[in-house]
């Protein structure tokens, strides 16, 4: 964050009188802008047994499945947010929203949620940010093909669920961190270029070589190199310095 929301001034990291942390404060008006957590909501779709899954249109992980999922709006609770967003991507209206899976993943400062819930009378179809979507029995789930970590530990946990009849919410959290150089390296030789004006902070065959980070991490790192242009109005090249000074803060050699 460069300037104030409020007043347009600069603004600068500094702990405010009564905090126990860093946050950006105005250095004319003294507003203290928080910046807090993103919250993903998504849906566990399920009809006649079988879970409905979205094959991606968009970076990162073009061309993998997943479940219908994305950030939550504003105005709106975490159960309108999931049912949006299995609208939104599959074209499917739900019922009986249930919570059944939070992820906490405090080092990306993000958490997500996905609710166990029903397909109405089986209808879907493709939205814009899917090329594809389908109802899959666990035996036909595209296992190799899935987007992202938390998602395919979602299915595992759900099929298993299913087998005793019993659906508990799990809380769980990740706590994985950057734990190598060559990450940062490759950030230096120009990666993040790659794909066409940077598609993905990224690519997924750089990630799969170095075996450093789930797929979590590459759309965390595409979305908040985004979200730095768009709601900040960086540069490319000021917001690609931006995220170089955030990773080599989550190093650890």
């Amino acid at each position: 964050m460069n300037y104030c929301t409020l007043c347009g001034a600069t603004v600068a990291l500094r702990i405010p009188e009564g905090d126990d942390r860093e946050r950006f404060v105005c250095t004319a008006c003294d507003v203290v802008h928080y910046v807090n957590p993103r919250v993903i909501v998504g849906c566990v779709p399920v009809y006649e047994g079988r879970i409905l899954l979205c094959k991606r249109a968009i970076e990162p992980r073009l061309g993998y499945w997943t479940l219908p999922a994305g950030f939550m709006e504003n105005g709106e609770t975490t159960v309108q947010g999931a049912a949006r967003e299995t609208w939104e991507e599959a074209r499917a209206r739900v019922t009986e929203l249930e919570l059944y899976r939070v992820f906490d993943v405090p080092h990306i400062n993000q958490v997500y949620m996905f609710y166990r819930c029903n397909v109405v009378d089986g209808e879907f179809g493709v939205g814009p940010e899917s090329t594809d979507s389908g109802f899959y029995r666990q035996e036909d789930i595209p296992w190799g093909e899935i987007a992202f970590p938390v998602v395919q530990e979602t299915l595992q946990e759900f099929f298993a669920d299913s087998a005793s009849g019993h659906f508990p919410v799990r809380v769980s959290a990740n706590l994985r961190r950057f734990q190598s150089r060559f990450l940062m390296d490759e950030y230096r030789r120009g990666i993040m270029f790659e794909r066409q004006t940077l598609k993905a902070i990224l690519p997924a065959e750089i990630l799969a070589e170095a075996g450093l980070l789930d797929a979590l991490d590459v759309a965390t790192g595409f979305h908040t190199w985004r979200r730095m242009r768009q709601d900040q109005n960086l540069s490319q090249q000021d917001a690609t310095r931006v995220m170089l000074l955030m990773v080599e803060r989550l190093i650890r050699v």
